[in-house]
């Protein structure tokens, strides 16, 4: 059964504090705009020539 007082004890005064609200804000502010740099540089290589040679 889980225990949900445990399992509230950061988010019910302070969510801002609690371990996921961090790990998630590490998440959308390093680990997204990093995937969509690496993507936004190796996509057009493989899309780019495809188009190109369509036209």
């Amino acid at each position: 059964m889980l225990n949900w007082e445990k399992y509230t004890q950061y988010t019910r005064n302070n969510l801002f504090d609690s371990p996921e609200y961090r790990f998630f804000m590490m998440f959308i502010n390093f680990v997204t705009p990093t995937l969509l740099f690496i993507l936004d540089d190796l996509l057009p290589r493989f899309y780019r020539p495809l188009i190109m040679n369509d036209l």
